[in-house]
């Protein structure tokens, strides 16, 4: 095996554990244990890549040199947690896309889909039985030293978290890396787990998205609708959303519509940088706050403006007016596109992850940047 191979080997056994690795004590330390662990993690595999096979062009230098700049001087506060957490966070994942795009090895992906299939299996076998009340991973992490608290599962929806600690978490997660069980030639049947363990978990947003990668992907398979096409179609629907009187958005557009509320010219041109909406205390109701927007395309221009949109429209459009030469991974990427409208996918180290292996690899077949 050579070492490209064991680096997307790596990155498939990071993909299926993360979500199971926890940090105990007086309270339930879930999220930001794995997004602290990813970050090192980050630094190994760059360390462990081979040698650069191809290099990233103009449009994505500017992104990179501008992003860098922003997340590390555009501070609405330095002294603020959430600022320098979401500026180291932002920044690792920043250089890990850069990094193995032009180191990724694409002859062994499939090391990569293995780490998918198994991380969704896993995850749907923990999450259906707490929908009847039954928590296995809690049961298991309990015999861990220092395991004074775990939550709790107790019946129906709203515990359904499979190991991820929040619903939507467990959604986003299942929703993105069980569109991998497609590849198999023989056991594409699997994919009913974490479709019932979705439809215990009563994210809507998580069904849809993966509803949106299966049907990305049978369209691939039948040439029947341009990439173009269907992107355009998504961002019409997202836009009118608002306006269309449906509902059923859990609060999210109440949240959409203050933060859009305190956006100044400086926050318009260059963003409020990162950390700036979850100090905000954007109210949820009587007694709870937003931290997050709950869509990622929100959150970008929050962070980086519309200048940062503007640098990244060219490399976006010349994504989607390209055929793709893969299935699995385009289809991953469109399900997270769908995703990060209503849900946090990339305050989510456990997702963040797919998404920026599915978005290089995407990339690099047959659609360089």
């Amino acid at each position: 095996m050579n070492q490209g191979a064991v680096v997307n080997l790596l990155i498939g056994a990071v993909i299926a554990i993360l979500p199971l690795f926890i940090r105990l004590g007086s309270f339930d330390f879930q999220r930001t244990a794995k997004d602290n662990l990813l970050v090192v993690i980050f630094s190994l595999l760059g360390f462990l890549m081979g040698n650069k096979k191809r290099s990233i062009g103009v449009n994505a230098w500017l992104v990179l040199i501008y992003g860098f700049f922003i997340l590390s001087f555009n501070h609405w506060n330095v002294l603020s947690i959430m600022v320098m957490f979401q500026s180291f966070y932002i920044i690792a994942g920043l250089f890990f896309c850069v990094n193995l795009y032009e180191k990724l090895e694409t002859d062994s992906i499939n090391l990569i889909l293995y780490g998918l299939i198994a991380g969704s299996i896993i995850q749907s076998v923990i999450a259906i039985p707490q929908y009847f009340g039954f928590d296995i991973y809690r049961e298991v992490v309990l015999y861990l030293p220092d395991s004074t608290y775990v939550q709790d599962a107790d019946n129906g929806s709203g515990m359904v978290i499979g190991s991820l600690g929040n619903i939507n978490m467990l959604a986003s997660y299942l929703s993105l890396a069980s569109i991998a069980i497609l590849s198999l030639n023989k056991g594409k049947i699997l994919i009913i787990l974490p479709l019932i363990a979705l439809l215990l978990n009563g994210s809507i947003m998580g069904i849809l998205a993966l509803i949106a990668g299966v049907t990305y992907f049978i369209n691939l398979k039948l040439n029947f609708v341009k990439k173009w096409k269907i992107y355009t179609g998504s961002i019409i629907a997202m836009i009118a959303y608002p306006f269309s009187g449906i509902g059923h958005d859990s609060g999210r557009l109440d949240i959409w519509k203050q933060s859009i509320s305190k956006v100044n010219i400086k926050h318009f041109l260059i963003g409020a940088g990162p950390g700036w909406f979850s100090d905000q205390k954007i109210a949820i109701g009587k007694y709870w706050f937003a931290i997050q927007e709950h869509n990622e395309f929100l959150s970008f221009f929050n962070v980086f403006g519309i200048v940062g949109i503007i640098l990244v429209a060219p490399i976006f459009i010349k994504y989607i007016i390209k055929k793709d030469n893969g299935i699995i991974f385009p289809s991953i990427l469109f399900a997270a596109f769908c995703n990060s409208y209503g849900h946090f996918s990339f305050h989510q180290s456990t997702v963040a992850i797919i998404i920026i292996v599915a978005a290089c690899i995407s990339i690099n077949e047959g659609n360089n940047i």
